[in-house]
């Protein structure tokens, strides 16, 4: 067995070493197979349904339960990778859309620039990056401190003792040392989930022009201070987007208006784009910790977590690469290759 990083820009040389025709993606903790993939012909074969989900979780005690994602956590991890849109998305860009023309079209009848104010839920599920980047005109963004701070809060969120002991007993029973992601101050579902977070507030600014509301303290009310105050002092149209309805009922009777993204609630069927499936595997082996790839020719093995990884190294989207040793040494060739092409 060996291994080595990779960015997770990179993964498809990984899955161009080891497919041909098909894959799976397989959560082996929870023993059960997420995803199939025809690779040759660009499409989901199959996708693990909520009854086999929830099924393949019986098996875990309460304690391993709260380290890997529900049902919900896999829809939320294809929700980050952009294989399910949101349904009403196009609704969503038609409104933003028109905001912004207006803006553009009369700035005598529209002065006040339209900003979009995240909440912290449409970074978590990397919405901007996903379905705002080839918009037209571009929007701005507006994020508040208590969203910043909310994010920066959970990064620091670790496992409970009694959760890292159950994932250690569950590799004993199976005779087999724990792997690398298991040590002591291992990252929870949550601070692994903020970590996705923190890398999407990391690439707005390469993407947008994105203004910062100052403010403090936290939850729904001192976000929505935080963007009335700001719109207020700044003189802006903030339009606040979010998946969460409840802030809607807050915002409104500030004179703050809101954009709603609907989420689907069943994963019956996802789209699937060979441009996205790098970010599809970094967003499932961060999720649940470690994710397993199979195909006819060969397997690898994707590592989201483990002790010493840093920030940049969180930021960046680095993963590990396990397998065998001549797999491992086949990508690593072609790694190289690559990278001495794009130094020339």
């Amino acid at each position: 067995m060996k291994r080595i990083k990779l960015g997770y820009e990179e993964l498809t040389l990984v899955i161009n070493s080891i497919v041909d025709r098909e894959f799976t993606i397989r959560s082996e903790i929870l023993g059960i197979d997420l995803l199939k993939v025809d690779y040759l012909h660009g499409k989901i074969i199959d996708i693990a349904d909520k009854k086999r989900f929830e099924f393949a979780c019986t098996h875990l005690d309460p304690y391993m339960k709260r380290i890997l994602p529900s049902y919900l956590g896999f829809r939320d991890a294809l929700q980050v990778a952009g294989l399910l849109p949101p349904p009403n998305l196009q609704r969503v860009l038609a409104s933003i859309k028109e905001k912004l023309e207006e803006h553009y079209r009369d700035r005598l009848l529209h002065p006040r620039e339209p900003v979009l104010a995240l909440d912290s839920n449409v970074l978590y599920l990397t919405f901007c990056r996903n379905y705002l980047r080839d918009l037209s005109p571009s929007p701005s963004l507006l994020v508040s401190d208590v969203v910043r701070d909310e994010i920066s809060r959970n990064c620091n969120k670790t496992a409970d003792p009694k959760e890292i002991s159950s994932l250690r007993r569950y590799f004993q029973q199976r005779l087999s040392k724990p792997p690398i992601y298991v040590y002591g101050k291992m990252k929870n579902y949550v601070g692994r989930r903020a970590y996705v977070a923190l890398q999407e507030l990391d690439h707005l600014p390469r993407a947008f022009r994105v203004y910062n509301a100052p403010g403090s303290g936290s939850g729904d009310r001192a976000l929505i201070s935080s963007y009335v105050r700001f719109q207020q002092e700044h003189n802006v149209d903030a339009i606040l987007l979010t998946f969460d309805r409840r802030i809607q009922a807050i915002a409104h009777p500030y004179g703050l208006s809101s954009i709603l993204v609907e989420q689907s609630e069943n994963v019956t069927s996802a789209s699937y784009d060979h441009i996205k499936l790098p970010w599809l595997l970094y967003a499932l082996a961060v999720y649940f910790i470690s994710i397993r790839i199979n195909s006819d020719v060969g397997w690898v093995r994707l590592i989201g977590e483990w002790r010493g990884k840093s920030t940049e190294e969180w930021i960046n989207g680095i993963v590990y690469i396990e397998s065998e040793e001549k797999i491992v040494e086949k990508i690593s060739v072609v790694h190289g290759k690559l990278f001495k092409l794009q130094n020339l």
